[in-house]
């Protein structure tokens, strides 16, 4: 079954968001994990959403609520809440 994570977050710079979520390709590589796209807000350049397939969805929990993951965002400067969304495809 296919799975998709989308996750929306706001940063206090992309530049510095950019550096980090190419810096954690290999991690995604690692846990299965495969990037669609990178989408940037049209009014406020610093509001990031990521659209990404998992294997599973228990690929996909592990991965997006590892500590780790969450570590990293707040050293990135995430600003507010992350809109995560775990979606499996039905047709």
């Amino acid at each position: 079954m296919e799975t998709t994570i989308i996750v929306s977050q706001e940063v206090k710079s992309y530049p510095v968001w950019q550096d980090a979520f190419y810096a954690g390709a290999g991690m995604r590589e690692q846990a299965g994990i495969n990037v669609l796209g990178v989408y940037q807000d049209m009014n406020n350049k610093n509001r990031i959403t990521v659209i990404s397939e998992a294997p599973s969805p228990e690929v996909a929990e592990a991965f997006i609520f590892n500590p780790e993951i969450k570590t990293i965002w707040e050293k990135i400067g995430v600003i507010g809440e992350t809109q995560i969304n775990i979606l499996n495809k039905v047709i």
